[in-house]
């Protein structure tokens, strides 16, 4: 089985779980090396890039990870295009 390719610079373990070890060593067993495809940061770090991968995320939030991506698209096709979201 492979781990997933972000385990080394993962946020989760950078901010969110340091000085909680035991935390961490589990969450990498079931997130980084079980499942992490499903893993809300893999997702955000795939699909736009690991530096937009917000601090405070985990792997469960799958759903949040979804509407951040679409929003992050759909910011990135309104700069390309030219218009801006807002009241009209």
């Amino acid at each position: 089985m492979h781990e997933c390719p972000y385990v080394s610079e993962c946020a989760l373990f950078r901010r969110t779980l340091d000085g909680l070890p035991d935390v961490a060593w589990l969450m990498k067993e079931k997130h980084c090396k079980r499942d992490y495809m499903g893993c809300a940061l893999y997702r955000i770090s795939e699909a736009i890039g690991k530096e937009n991968v917000p601090e405070g995320l985990f792997p469960n939030q799958v759903a949040r990870a979804q509407s951040l991506i679409c929003d992050f698209l759909r910011q990135e096709e309104h700069s390309a295009d030219g218009t801006v979201d807002g009241p009209a």
